[in-house]
């Protein structure tokens, strides 16, 4: 932002000058308009200490939610149960309830959870069905998660390699366990949740020689599921 004088003495424009063009945008006549036109946005207030608070739900309030079939608050129920600590077996029910709601929406949020969180956590069976669910329903996004989450549960060990020299990380399950396979510090490394297992010098050498409960990735990667 600028006082343009190129003209005038005093009293000048105030431009702003776009720094890739150097196009001069007009913003007032006046600093003393230009003042006069200041003002400050009302925002909503937030915790300013970057937490967020989501409301937890148990099992009774959330069948609730369900006899009283309040639709948004499902939604969002949805979404912090299938993130959070939650008995799966009975959340799984749940979920293939609800891929049969009469609402498009729901349905929606119940297959995208399922694609984004889930299909690590859920048993084969629960899995199964709801797949099946959504392979038929009448909206296509839906269909289309349900060919999305097939491929996860299909991951194969070339897929990994592949995605590892695009993305440089990938993350999986494997008998209740999170790992990862990622980069970093100019090194690759297999990681659990909480620290860096093993480091190799390249990707190659990550791929052949990491090792998990005394098996290469390879041996073990028909057990994992993808994150």
């Amino acid at each position: 932002m600028a006082f343009d004088y190129r003209k005038v003495k005093s009293d000048p424009e105030v431009v702003y000058v776009e720094s890739d063009s150097g196009k001069l945008v007009k913003l007032a006549p006046s600093f003393e308009e230009f003042l006069s036109n200041l003002y400050v946005e009302e925002e909503e207030e937030f915790d300013f200490d970057g937490s967020i608070e989501y409301k937890f739900y148990s099992q009774e309030e959330f069948e609730r939610l369900l006899e009283k079939n309040e639709s948004e608050e499902l939604v969002l129920a949805l979404g912090t149960l299938s993130q959070g600590d939650v008995d799966e077996e009975w959340f799984g029910k749940q979920l293939v309830l609800l891929s049969k709601h009469p609402d498009p929406y729901i349905r929606s949020e119940v297959a995208s959870n399922v694609w984004n969180y889930l299909t690590y956590r859920l048993d084969d069976d629960t899995l199964l069905q709801l797949i099946e669910t959504f392979r038929v329903d009448t909206d296509s996004d839906i269909r289309m998660l349900s060919e999305m989450i097939v491929d996860k549960l299909n991951y194969s060990y070339d897929q990994l390699k592949k995605d590892i020299h695009l993305r440089g990380m990938v993350s999986f399950s494997l008998n209740g366990s999170i790992y990862h396979l990622n980069n970093h510090s100019g090194q690759w490394y297999l990681s659990d949740s909480e620290r860096d297992l093993q480091s190799f010098g390249t990707v190659e050498g990550l791929l052949n020689q990491a090792v998990i409960e005394g098996k290469t990735l390879e041996q073990i990667w028909n057990e994992v599921k993808i994150l």
